[in-house]
């Protein structure tokens, strides 16, 4: 393209740019130390938001039963793989409303949950006995689990490293519980300019998809950083090859929106997750094993 109208073109397109950086806005400060101890001043978060009555744990449409699509067979194939298909008993931390536990105790496994929130414990034991479900949940914290050293054949964690303020801890914990040849298997959030684009600003700022401050994008935990935490708490990563990236398909029947749109919102256009062996720019899956 040559003269004036190309001209024309190319400022409306570096304005369009330029408009969409600033409302972006720059990536924020990171923390010195992601695997330090995080102070509640350093970061903008609500963990209280699952003490909420209404937040909807029920809902056949809550945002982390769509994710199930991805996790859940990747849990579940894991740790067939690792440990066998006897009946393994598996502790879910940060089990919140039970969206992963019942999905995995639907799988065959012994499972107990336990989450710091007694509001999203009571929730899950209510969705447990609607699905004649046999799950222990406990009320207590991820950095000290009530429970003897090697109690577990298997630890999982999903949606929950990502809010934690002493991961270090958390996963000293993990690995004390885990019996030896045990795995622990997790699902979380990079801390990357994607995840700061689409899961911060577009999902959780602009469109509320996520509830406001559920997420502050300094907490988020790249693979690598989460690797070293692993290795320090004496786990054993897995191969790199063996993490997989999770994203959302979408929805493509308009009557299938518009009848979710209303409640829903953008929401309304997301379907199923699933699993992707590529990209980890946003929410990425891994295991560990004890030795």
């Amino acid at each position: 393209m040559s003269g004036p109208n190309s001209l024309t073109i190319w400022l409306t397109i570096g304005m369009g740019l330029g408009l969409v950086a600033a409302l972006i806005g720059p990536t924020p400060t990171r923390l010195p130390d992601r695997l330090a101890v995080i102070p509640d001043s350093a970061v903008h978060i609500d963990n209280h938001i699952y003490d909420k009555e209404d937040f909807g744990w029920d809902d056949a449409e809550h945002p982390l039963k769509l994710v199930n699509g991805a996790r859940i067979p990747y849990f579940v194939d894991t740790l067939r793989e690792k440990l066998g298909k006897g009946p393994l008993k598996l502790l879910d931390v940060g089990c919140g409303g039970g969206i992963a536990t019942i999905e995995m105790a639907a799988a065959g496994f012994n499972v107990t949950g336990l989450d710091a929130s007694a509001i999203s414990v009571k929730a899950a034991e209510k969705m447990a006995k609607e699905r004649s479900l046999s799950i222990q949940y406990v009320h207590g914290s991820a950095y000290s689990l009530p429970y003897h050293d090697d109690s577990f054949d298997a630890v999982l964690s999903s949606d929950v490293l990502e809010h934690l303020h002493d991961v270090r801890q958390a996963l000293k914990e993990v690995t004390r519980v885990l019996r030896p040849g045990g795995v622990f298997v997790f699902d979380t959030i990079n801390r990357s300019v994607f995840s700061w684009v689409v899961i911060i600003r577009l999902m959780q700022d602009w469109l509320r998809y996520i509830p406001e401050a559920v997420h502050d994008w300094k907490l988020f935990i790249t693979p690598t950083e989460l690797r070293r935490a692993l290795q320090d708490a004496g786990l054993e990563p897995c191969p790199s090859g063996a993490q997989h990236g999770m994203r959302p398909t979408f929805r493509l029947n308009p009557l299938s929106i518009s009848r979710r749109l209303i409640k829903q919102g953008p929401g309304a256009f997301i379907d199923v997750w699933k699993q992707d062996m590529f990209f980890m720019g946003g929410s990425y899956l891994g295991y560990a094993t004890k030795p």
